[in-house]
Protein backbone atom coordinates (compact mmCIF):
# COMPACT_ATOMS: atom_id res chain seq x y z
CA UNK A 1 0.00 0.00 0.00
CA UNK A 2 2.95 2.51 1.19
CA UNK A 3 4.26 1.97 -2.44
CA UNK A 4 1.53 2.57 -3.92
CA UNK A 5 1.12 5.88 -2.25
CA UNK A 6 4.69 6.88 -2.93
CA UNK A 7 3.93 5.92 -6.72
CA UNK A 8 0.64 7.73 -6.86
CA UNK A 9 2.46 10.84 -4.82
CA UNK A 10 5.04 11.38 -7.30
CA UNK A 11 2.56 10.85 -10.06
CA UNK A 12 0.64 13.45 -9.14
CA UNK A 13 3.49 16.04 -8.41
CA UNK A 14 5.12 15.07 -11.39
CA UNK A 15 8.51 14.30 -10.09
CA UNK A 16 10.25 15.87 -7.19
CA UNK A 17 11.13 19.96 -8.11
CA UNK A 18 9.89 20.15 -11.67
CA UNK A 19 6.92 22.35 -11.18
CA UNK A 20 5.67 23.11 -15.20
CA UNK A 21 5.38 25.81 -16.48
CA UNK A 22 8.89 27.02 -15.66
CA UNK A 23 10.43 28.52 -18.46
CA UNK A 24 12.06 25.26 -19.79
CA UNK A 25 10.08 25.23 -22.85
CA UNK A 26 9.58 28.73 -23.66
CA UNK A 27 7.58 31.36 -22.14
CA UNK A 28 3.98 31.54 -20.79
CA UNK A 29 3.63 34.96 -19.55
CA UNK A 30 3.39 37.68 -21.70
CA UNK A 31 4.67 40.04 -22.19
CA UNK A 32 8.13 38.61 -20.96
CA UNK A 33 10.84 41.25 -21.36
CA UNK A 34 14.09 42.06 -19.52
CA UNK A 35 12.72 43.02 -16.37
CA UNK A 36 10.89 39.81 -16.39
CA UNK A 37 14.16 37.58 -18.43
CA UNK A 38 16.28 39.46 -15.47
CA UNK A 39 14.10 38.10 -12.26
CA UNK A 40 13.98 34.35 -13.93
CA UNK A 41 17.64 34.45 -14.16
CA UNK A 42 18.30 35.51 -11.02
CA UNK A 43 15.91 32.84 -9.44
CA UNK A 44 17.61 30.43 -10.89
CA UNK A 45 21.50 31.19 -10.18
CA UNK A 46 20.19 31.69 -6.36
CA UNK A 47 18.58 28.48 -6.81
CA UNK A 48 22.07 26.91 -7.30
CA UNK A 49 23.26 29.08 -3.96
CA UNK A 50 21.02 28.27 -2.05
CA UNK A 51 20.54 24.66 -2.61
CA UNK A 52 24.42 24.03 -2.89
CA UNK A 53 24.16 26.01 0.60
CA UNK A 54 21.92 23.70 2.16
CA UNK A 55 24.30 20.57 1.06
CA UNK A 56 27.06 22.23 2.32
CA UNK A 57 25.43 23.24 5.70
CA UNK A 58 24.28 19.85 6.38
CA UNK A 59 27.83 18.31 7.05
CA UNK A 60 30.91 17.74 4.60
CA UNK A 61 29.31 15.62 2.08
CA UNK A 62 30.65 12.35 2.02
CA UNK A 63 32.25 12.52 -1.82
CA UNK A 64 34.82 15.10 -1.53
CA UNK A 65 34.48 15.91 -5.35
CA UNK A 66 30.88 16.48 -5.04
CA UNK A 67 31.91 18.80 -1.50
CA UNK A 68 34.32 20.76 -3.84
CA UNK A 69 31.79 21.47 -6.51
CA UNK A 70 28.96 22.54 -4.13
CA UNK A 71 31.44 24.88 -3.10
CA UNK A 72 32.60 25.75 -6.50
CA UNK A 73 28.99 26.64 -8.01
CA UNK A 74 27.83 28.35 -4.91
CA UNK A 75 30.50 30.93 -5.31
CA UNK A 76 30.34 30.79 -9.29
CA UNK A 77 26.75 31.60 -8.94
CA UNK A 78 26.91 34.06 -6.50
CA UNK A 79 29.01 35.75 -8.31
CA UNK A 80 27.12 35.25 -11.52
CA UNK A 81 23.90 36.98 -9.23
CA UNK A 82 25.80 39.50 -8.32
CA UNK A 83 27.07 40.64 -11.97
CA UNK A 84 22.95 39.92 -13.32
CA UNK A 85 22.37 42.28 -9.89
CA UNK A 86 24.44 44.99 -11.07
CA UNK A 87 23.86 45.05 -14.73
CA UNK A 88 19.93 45.08 -14.09
CA UNK A 89 21.08 48.18 -11.49
CA UNK A 90 23.24 49.84 -14.36
CA UNK A 91 20.47 49.20 -16.71
CA UNK A 92 17.55 50.80 -14.80
CA UNK A 93 16.08 47.12 -14.79
CA UNK A 94 13.37 46.28 -12.64
CA UNK A 95 13.73 42.36 -10.86
CA UNK A 96 10.52 40.88 -11.83
CA UNK A 97 10.26 37.62 -10.27
CA UNK A 98 6.30 37.26 -10.30
CA UNK A 99 6.13 35.47 -13.25
CA UNK A 100 4.41 32.17 -13.92
CA UNK A 101 8.00 30.84 -14.57
CA UNK A 102 9.54 32.27 -11.33
CA UNK A 103 7.21 31.32 -9.29
CA UNK A 104 7.70 27.78 -10.38
CA UNK A 105 11.37 27.86 -10.06
CA UNK A 106 11.04 29.10 -6.52
CA UNK A 107 8.65 26.56 -5.43
CA UNK A 108 10.86 24.17 -6.96
CA UNK A 109 13.74 25.81 -4.74
CA UNK A 110 11.54 25.32 -1.67
CA UNK A 111 10.94 21.53 -2.50
CA UNK A 112 14.53 20.98 -2.93
CA UNK A 113 15.40 22.29 0.08
CA UNK A 114 12.65 20.28 1.98
CA UNK A 115 14.41 16.97 0.39
CA UNK A 116 18.09 18.00 1.14
CA UNK A 117 20.55 15.24 0.70
CA UNK A 118 23.28 13.60 0.70
CA UNK A 119 26.34 13.75 -1.86
CA UNK A 120 24.75 10.84 -3.93
CA UNK A 121 21.28 13.09 -4.06
CA UNK A 122 22.72 16.57 -4.13
CA UNK A 123 24.90 15.95 -7.69
CA UNK A 124 21.80 14.17 -8.45
CA UNK A 125 19.62 17.30 -8.00
CA UNK A 126 22.31 19.63 -9.24
CA UNK A 127 22.57 18.04 -12.54
CA UNK A 128 19.02 17.73 -13.59
CA UNK A 129 18.46 21.33 -12.13
CA UNK A 130 21.70 22.92 -13.90
CA UNK A 131 20.56 20.85 -16.92
CA UNK A 132 16.65 22.61 -16.94
CA UNK A 133 18.24 25.90 -15.96
CA UNK A 134 20.17 25.62 -19.36
CA UNK A 135 17.00 24.60 -21.00
CA UNK A 136 15.63 27.92 -19.42
CA UNK A 137 18.22 29.89 -20.68
CA UNK A 138 17.89 28.29 -24.42
CA UNK A 139 14.07 28.01 -24.70
CA UNK A 140 13.05 31.44 -22.79
CA UNK A 141 15.75 33.85 -21.81
CA UNK A 142 18.12 34.38 -24.23
CA UNK A 143 14.46 34.28 -27.00
CA UNK A 144 13.16 37.05 -25.23
CA UNK A 145 16.26 39.01 -23.78
CA UNK A 146 16.62 42.46 -25.70
CA UNK A 147 19.21 44.91 -23.62
CA UNK A 148 22.50 44.17 -24.87
CA UNK A 149 24.31 43.95 -21.56
CA UNK A 150 21.68 41.77 -20.04
CA UNK A 151 22.32 39.76 -23.36
CA UNK A 152 26.07 39.34 -23.08
CA UNK A 153 26.16 38.15 -19.08
CA UNK A 154 23.29 35.75 -19.93
CA UNK A 155 26.01 33.83 -22.58
CA UNK A 156 28.62 34.22 -20.31
CA UNK A 157 26.35 32.54 -17.22
CA UNK A 158 25.06 30.14 -19.47
CA UNK A 159 28.93 28.85 -20.94
CA UNK A 160 29.60 28.65 -16.71
CA UNK A 161 25.94 26.45 -16.35
CA UNK A 162 27.37 24.19 -19.59
CA UNK A 163 30.37 23.89 -17.67
CA UNK A 164 29.08 22.82 -14.18
CA UNK A 165 26.77 20.08 -16.42
CA UNK A 166 29.58 18.38 -17.82
CA UNK A 167 31.44 18.52 -13.97
CA UNK A 168 28.47 17.16 -12.69
CA UNK A 169 27.61 14.81 -15.01
CA UNK A 170 31.14 12.94 -14.97
CA UNK A 171 30.92 12.89 -10.51
CA UNK A 172 27.51 10.94 -11.17
CA UNK A 173 29.52 8.60 -13.52
CA UNK A 174 32.77 8.57 -11.64
CA UNK A 175 30.57 7.70 -8.30
CA UNK A 176 27.71 5.58 -10.04
CA UNK A 177 25.07 7.62 -9.44
CA UNK A 178 21.89 7.50 -11.44
CA UNK A 179 21.12 10.80 -12.75
CA UNK A 180 17.72 12.09 -11.97
CA UNK A 181 15.24 11.46 -14.23
CA UNK A 182 14.19 14.96 -16.35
Amino acid sequence: MRRWRSWLMLALLGGVGCTRPDGEDGAVTHPFGDDQVLGLALVLTDHQVIIGQAALSRSPLAIPAVQDYAMQIVDEQRQAGDRLRAIGTAQGLTTDQSTTEAKAQLADTQVDIGSMQNAAEYIQDSAHDVGKAIRVWDNTLLVNVQNPALRAELVNNRALLAADLAVAQQLERDNHITPKPN
